[in-house]
């Protein structure tokens, strides 16, 4: 599991839903942050990955999770590509830790 690429993804989560979230995403917001200090901290990687993964679960449960998360504009093409980048780092997120997420 790529730690350092993991941490870059939750980084630009965070700054995306800084710019384009509202007081709905405040507790993902908080545990974005929580998660890259966590990341950035000196426990060793299987701690991190244990941490990573319930952070991971909690964040994209489904409804009331990120994965319900977008940028709404009334411009069909001015909305799909605000919300491009946050889809592209949620599917890389997914993509690195669905064998993990599936496995617990």
């Amino acid at each position: 599991m790529d730690l350092n690429r993991i941490c870059e993804l939750f980084v630009f989560i965070d700054s995306f839903l800084s710019e384009y979230g509202d007081s709905s995403v405040r507790n993902q917001l908080l545990l974005v942050r929580d998660t890259i200090d966590m990341l950035r901290s000196d426990l060793d990687d299987d701690a991190k990955s244990e941490n990573l993964i319930r952070c991971y679960r909690s964040l994209f449960c489904g409804k009331a999770g990120l994965s319900e998360f977008y940028v709404w504009d009334d411009d069909f093409e001015k909305r799909m590509a605000l919300n491009a980048p946050f889809e592209a780092a949620s599917d890389e997120l997914w993509t690195i830790l669905k064998p993990f997420v599936d496995q617990k």
